[in-house]
């Protein structure tokens, strides 16, 4: 049978754990529903995928509006799922169709892709940055805010950003 989106029940495939990461990486997936947690929120616009946001608990609410206030995602809330409401397929049926969430979504992708360094890059750094507090005397703490400080200052730190209020590094 067809669902009311057009999705045809044969393409449905109930998992007890999603590999979710993979399936947005894939580039087979049109919007991503979810809860809204600042993890599929990040991954969601790390792989350029519109978002739904139905928060439910926890950081939901927060990072699902931060979606939506960057321009890549829609919020409903729980009493949009109600049967017979139409608000989720509603807003499943503008993220899949509006241009300007999906450019939105690609623009933030592009932007946060050009930011990445590979791990070892970035532990090196931190490692030696803490060895040059301890061997000047500074405390390793004070080294941390400040390299914290340095990234913030080029956008390039999440817990910065969100301590200034930026939306965890979106």
């Amino acid at each position: 049978g067809t669902l009311a989106l057009g999705i045809h029940a044969r393409e449905a495939r109930p998992m007890k754990i999603a590999p979710q990461n993979a399936l947005l990486q894939s580039g087979g997936v049109a919007v991503f529903v979810a809860h809204g947690g600042v993890n599929g929120v990040h991954e969601a616009a790390f792989h350029g995928v519109p978002l739904v946001g139905v928060p439910l608990f926890g950081d939901g609410g927060d990072s699902a509006a931060k979606a939506a206030a960057k321009g890549f995602g829609v919020t409903i809330g729980v009493n949009g799922l109600q049967r017979g409401g139409g608000r989720l397929e509603a807003a499943i049926m503008r993220a899949a169709s509006d241009p300007a969430l999906r450019l939105a979504a690609r623009a933030l992708s592009t932007r946060l892709r050009s930011r990445r360094r590979p791990a070892r890059v970035v532990a090196a750094s931190l490692v030696e940055g803490a060895a040059r507090a301890w061997w000047e005397g500074r405390g390793v703490e004070a080294e941390i805010a400040a390299v914290r400080a340095r990234r913030a200052a080029r956008g390039r730190c999440p817990r910065a950003a969100a301590a200034a209020g930026d939306g965890e590094g979106l």
